[in-house]
Parts: C-alpha cells; sequence; structure tokens
C-alpha cells in the first residue's frame, strides 16, 4: 500500500532505489548476524530487509506531507459484513486443516498405507471429473 501511495504521488525516482536498499540491507545483516546466529541469519537479514524499505517508503511519504497512519476504526457495515466472513475464514480453516488430519491419521498406520490413501483419494476423484467432463 506504501509503495502504491509513493506511485500515486509521482515519487518515482526515489522508488527505483528501494530495490537496492532492500537488497543491501539482506546482504549486509545476513553477513553481519551468520555468524552468531547460525541458520537463523538469513530469515532475520529477509526481515530487515523488508522492514528498511518499508520504512523508506513511509519516509518517502512523510516528506511529501503524508502522514500515512491507519485509522483502524471500522464502518458499520464493515463490522456486519466480518460477522458472515469469519463463518467462511472458519470453514476454510478446517479444510485446510484436513490435510494435517489425514496426515497425522496416515503416520500411525503400517508402512505403505499412506501410498493407498493417496491412490484412493485420487481413484475418488476419477468418476465426478469424468461426470463434470460428460455434462
Amino acid at each position: 500500500a506504501l509503495k502504491a501511495a509513493c506511485e500515486l504521488k509521482q515519487i518515482f525516482m526515489a522508488l527505483t532505489w528501494t530495490p537496492v536498499l532492500r537488497a543491501t540491507a539482506v546482504i549486509g545483516i545476513t553477513w553481519i548476524t551468520l555468524k552468531p546466529l547460525g541458520a537463523m541469519a538469513l530469515p532475520i537479514g529477509l526481515v530487515s530487509g523488508e522492514s528498511i524499505q518499508f520504512a523508506f517508503w513511509f519516509l518517502l511519504l512523510w516528506r511529501k506531507g503524508i502522514q500515512p497512519i491507519p485509522n483502524l476504526k471500522l464502518p458499520p457495515q464493515m463490522l456486519k459484513l466480518s460477522k458472515h466472513v469469519i463463518w467462511l475464514l472458519g470453514g476454510e480453516a478446517l479444510v485446510a486443516f484436513n490435510i494435517v488430519v489425514d496426515k497425522i491419521f496416515a503416520s500411525r498406520l503400517d508402512e505403505g498405507a499412506v501410498s493407498i490413501l493417496e491412490y484412493a483419494d485420487r481413484a475418488r476423484v476419477i468418476p465426478q471429473t469424468l461426470l463434470h467432463a460428460s455434462s
């Protein structure tokens, strides 16, 4: 959102420096933290690079006289809609969680059972696919 706001305010020349700024920060911070943190240096470097880029965009807008402070008050229509969206998100979370339950169940079975379950899952889809293709 901050990058789009910078583009709307025609801050194009300064925006061209953001990939250089981010990459330099990622490389530098990863290099500095590699020895003390080991494998955690790369995620910390990546997050730091993105954070520095975010701060740079924020600073560019601030210098243009725009204070990009979000207004977190929701209008009444959004509150009414959110009651319905919660149920949708809950259902989608349960569908996504289904694969975790399948894998936990399959991990308790004998050797080769996971392959059989995956084959059965694919075989279950074949009649449905044929039905959709023929209609």
